[in-house]
């Protein structure tokens, strides 16, 4: 028998990054803060200078990156 996964994980912002949306028109975003929380669901997407990152979160920088979805 298993023992069970620890499901959580240490939230995080990825920062001025550009998302690809994955939508039929190939849209991106650039320079967008993407917020995960700690059960690893992403809570909110938006413009870097919109998005406040709670207290708590680690920071990562995603400047010249690409994020899209899987």
């Amino acid at each position: 028998m298993h023992a069970p996964r620890n499901t959580a994980i240490e939230p995080f912002a990825i920062e001025h990054a550009t998302v690809a949306t994955g939508d039929a028109d190939g849209r991106t975003l650039s320079d967008t803060t993407i917020l995960v929380d700690g059960l690893g669901k992403i809570r909110e997407i938006g413009p870097s200078s919109n998005v406040v990152v709670p207290p708590g979160y680690h920071e990562l920088d995603g400047t010249g990156k690409v994020v899209s979805p899987a």
